[in-house]
């Protein structure tokens, strides 16, 4: 574990090396703590350099998770997962239960079910029987990051694909949902 010093906040980063990487990438870690990827021919400095760029970014994360109390990473992580899971569960269908609420004012979709589930790999997703199912994770991300998941799996239900009028119909509420998007590849499942 390595760690920098940013405008007088101690954050603790690791480096991993990814010979699939195209691009140097910071995410945010359950545990608080930073994943810095290298892909081959990139310097440690470079990465460095990285993260002296993303010093907004990061100190805003690192006030998420001191507001909100992002369960930290555990020995048994199979056993702290489910217990965060029940924990923050209902915090995470009122949540969003009140964003689907808000956004399909607009939009006027019909959708049958909505579940709150402990996915390792998605924010979100969309069945054919107009099923919306959405990680409990969702709870913790930043309001903005929150309502575009919603938002996109709300367009799922007319568009179950990512064709251009997929994407047009989520620029209707979300203008900037390439920028959010990119930034919610940030913050890991874990």
């Amino acid at each position: 574990m390595r760690s920098l010093s940013l405008k007088g906040q101690k954050i603790s980063y690791e480096v991993r090396r990814n010979r699939r990487a195209r691009h140097v990438s910071l995410t945010a870690q359950s545990n608080g703590t930073f994943m810095l990827t290298l892909p081959p021919g990139v310097t440690v400095e470079s990465g460095k350099r990285f993260i002296y760029e993303k010093v907004n970014w990061i100190l805003k994360t690192m006030q998420f998770f001191r507001r909100y109390g992002i369960p930290r990473a555990a020995a048994n992580r199979k056993r702290d997962a489910r217990v965060s899971y029940l924990q923050y569960r209902e915090r995470a269908r009122d949540l969003i239960a009140r964003r689907l609420s808000y956004f399909n004012r607009y939009y006027g979709l019909e959708f049958k079910r909505v579940a709150i589930k402990n996915q390792c790999t998605q924010w979100g997703s969309c069945s054919s029987r107009k099923n919306l199912n959405f990680n409990y994770r969702v709870y913790f991300l930043p309001p903005h990051l929150a309502d575009y998941v919603v938002v996109h799996e709300l367009c799922h239900l007319r568009h179950f694909n990512h064709s251009t009028a997929f994407w047009n119909l989520v620029g209707e509420t979300i203008e900037d949902y390439k920028e959010r998007e990119a930034e919610l590849r940030r913050y890991l499942l874990l």
